[in-house]
């Protein structure tokens, strides 16, 4: 899964596999720059990485950013 946001600091996803689907969103605050969302989404997803490894879901907020996971599809 990509743990960069897109220009407007706001990205869904989803796997592309038919099995065990997966789907994401990451977002930052728009008052951070681009490189500062990505290092942020970067250490979100070493949280989930580390802290949440065989889980089916998991969401982590940091100061100015935040990433989910879940194996269902869902809006924020």
């Amino acid at each position: 899964m990509d743990s960069t946001a897109d220009s407007g600091y706001n990205k869904y996803c989803q796997s592309t596999g038919d099995d065990n689907k997966c789907y994401g969103h990451a977002v930052c605050n728009g008052a951070i720059s681009h490189p500062d969302c990505t290092t942020c989404l970067s250490e979100a997803w070493k949280y989930i990485f580390d802290d949440c490894t065989y889980s089916i879901g998991a969401q982590v907020q940091l100061k100015d950013c935040r990433f989910r996971y879940e194996h269902y599809p869902f809006t924020e």
